[in-house]
């Protein structure tokens, strides 16, 4: 509805694309190909489009996101569907804590989809199987419910 907002602010790298298979990095010709390759090829990834759970309040467009008074992130979408490009790498960043923006409070949700992804990408695929499946249960509807 909003990603009107996000047009010539992001690579689709950052929007999570690659894991969605929306990336094809042997196809050429596509309007930023070349810096996604360097990004992918240098592992210079470090910002993520990522969405946001407020918990109270209201966010505000173009809003910067601190923790230990460290720029961490942005809003880039702050209504309906919230999202905000987070240096997800940086040591400042934890995603379990709240946020608090000037008239709110919010947390960075992680899906599931993409928590799985970054874990196996880290290289710790034997921590992820022994650790991950022992906090999860699969369910019936084919979901997997975080059990911790």
């Amino acid at each position: 509805k909003n990603t009107n907002k996000l047009k010539n602010k992001l690579f689709g790298i950052e929007c999570n694309f690659e894991e969605l298979n929306g990336i094809d990095f042997k196809k050429g010709c596509y309007i930023g190909q070349e810096n996604t390759a360097r990004i992918k090829l240098k592992n210079k990834l470090s910002k993520r489009l990522l969405p946001i759970k407020l918990v109270d309040g209201k966010l505000s467009e173009d809003e910067k996101i601190y923790n230990n008074e460290v720029e961490i992130g942005k809003v880039l979408i702050n209504e309906d569907y919230p999202f905000a490009l987070i240096k997800f790498l940086d040591k400042n960043f934890d995603r379990k804590q709240i946020f608090k923006g000037k008239n709110g409070s919010f947390k960075i949700f992680i899906p599931e989809w993409l928590k799985i992804w970054l874990l196996l990408q880290s290289g710790n695929e034997k921590k992820f199987k022994i650790s991950y499946f022992r906090k999860c249960k699969y369910d019936v509807e084919a979901q997997w419910t975080d059990t911790s």
